[in-house]
């Protein structure tokens, strides 16, 4: 598992997390931005957003790199804890109609 942190305090953060789990977790944090995720492209199974949206500022990049680092049938979850304002925010609803932000299959 990789997981991606925008700075160094939310990483450390996870790092503390990760360690007083109860359960042995084998995980890689970075520190970076969700427009340049350090990956290859169709390197993922899967990718997890979690109260990411709501906070980057061009959710359709986000959405493309996401996409991108996602292997061939991946699969994209996310989750907010708020509707947005952004005029965007309907057409994320249509996202898995939308061929440019879905990993192709496999």
């Amino acid at each position: 598992m990789v997981a991606l942190a925008p700075d160094d305090t939310l990483r450390a953060d996870a790092e503390q997390a990760a360690a007083s789990a109860p359960a042995p977790v084998r995980i890689t944090l970075v520190t970076g931005e969700a427009t340049e995720l350090p990956s290859e492209t169709g390197e993922f199974d899967a990718v997890v957003a979690s109260l990411v949206l709501c906070s980057v500022d061009d959710v359709p990049d986000v959405l493309a790199e996401l996409a991108r680092a996602l292997k061939p049938g991946g699969e994209l979850r996310f989750y907010e804890h708020m509707r947005s304002p952004h005029r965007w925010a309907g057409w994320l609803k249509a996202v898995r109609r939308c061929p440019e932000y879905a990993a192709p299959s496999a």
